[in-house]
């Protein structure tokens, strides 16, 4: 069962993934950008399987927030379904970065981003990742600018939001 959240952010009840996928509820999502201590950016293709931005690229390790759980718990689930990371790894180097609504054809939510530093094994513990590998930002923004579209929306919203969060911080040290 989906958290589902009114505007605000406030938990108002519950529901299964196909409904919240189907009449576009208002539910809550947590994405993990997967750095290396190197500055490489983990980015996957999502299977074909799957119900939201199938095939396509994606530089988040992502999933809804289901009932009894916090972004924090999602974020560490995801990250072991989808790349192997051991939860106890993922809780204790999770940093969240912001919390922001999102909203396209597809997907509906109130995100919560996260960053994480990864140099371990990575293994696609599930079908949900066909492939995946780390990327140096200049590869991976010369993709975004060839075609934007092969990567999900919302996954290039977080980068943007995530780029502008760090302009910010480094205006603020200078």
């Amino acid at each position: 069962m989906c958290v589902i959240v009114d505007e605000q952010n406030n938990v108002i009840g519950a529901a299964t993934r196909r409904e919240t996928v189907s009449q576009r509820l208002l539910g809550r999502g947590a994405y993990v950008l997967v750095f290396d201590s190197s500055g490489q950016l983990f980015v996957s293709r999502r299977s074909m399987a799957k119900d939201c931005y199938p095939g396509c690229l994606d530089v988040t390790i992502s999933g809804v927030v289901n009932q009894g759980e916090e972004y924090a718990d999602t974020a560490a689930r995801e990250l072991q379904e989808e790349i192997g990371m051991p939860l106890q790894d993922s809780r204790s180097s999770l940093q969240q970065l912001l919390i922001f609504p999102y909203q396209d054809a597809t997907c509906h939510v109130f995100g919560c981003a996260f960053r994480v530093t990864w140099d371990g094994p990575v293994t696609f513990a599930d079908a949900e990742v066909e492939w995946g590998r780390f990327m140096q930002m200049q590869e991976l923004q010369q993709l975004l600018q060839d075609d934007p579209e092969q990567f999900t929306p919302v996954g290039r919203h977080i980068l943007g939001l995530y780029a502008e969060q760090q302009q910010k911080q480094q205006g603020q040290t200078q």
